[in-house]
């Protein structure tokens, strides 16, 4: 079974190395991966934010990030995820769901209207099937990521 907790700072070198497989996975590739800046960002969002990992058997094999702040032009609260990740071989477990849902209800808490959730496909990992599965967790289309192509 998969279990959802929040990510504690004893939690950091196994998130560094799931950050490393995510890296490997995603377009950012071509970035120099800098474990400092990974460390210092996690601590922030341990804190201050939503940190929560999905763990098996003591292994943790996805994670989530988010956080809260009024929109830019309102006092309305918006959240959004820093990053959805689970490994190739425990998606489809109901890892990402059960994170998706813990981070929902997380922000309900804290006083964001459900239409002003957000999460985001960045990493370009899966990106139709990923559209497709944030979909039937109830979120719809409101923008598009788009990258500079290479020359």
């Amino acid at each position: 079974m998969i279990n959802i907790r929040k990510a504690k700072e004893s939690d950091m070198d196994a998130i560094i190395e799931l950050g490393k497989s995510m890296y490997v996975e995603s377009d950012y590739q071509g970035m120099a991966f800098n474990e400092d800046k990974c460390r210092a960002f996690l601590s922030v969002v341990i804190t201050t934010g939503l940190a929560i990992i999905a763990e098996k058997d003591g292994w943790i094999v996805g994670m989530l990030g988010a956080g809260i702040q009024p929109h830019i032009f309102t006092d309305t609260l918006m959240s959004w995820d820093d990053l959805v990740y689970v490994l190739p071989q425990y998606r489809g477990t109901r890892a990402a769901q059960r994170l998706i849902t813990v981070y929902i209800a997380w922000a309900q808490e804290l006083g964001v209207k459900r239409e002003n959730i957000y999460i985001g496909i960045n990493a370009g990992i899966n990106i139709d099937r990923t559209a497709r599965f944030y979909h039937k967790l109830g979120f719809k289309r409101s923008g598009i990521n788009m990258k500079l192509q290479e020359e």
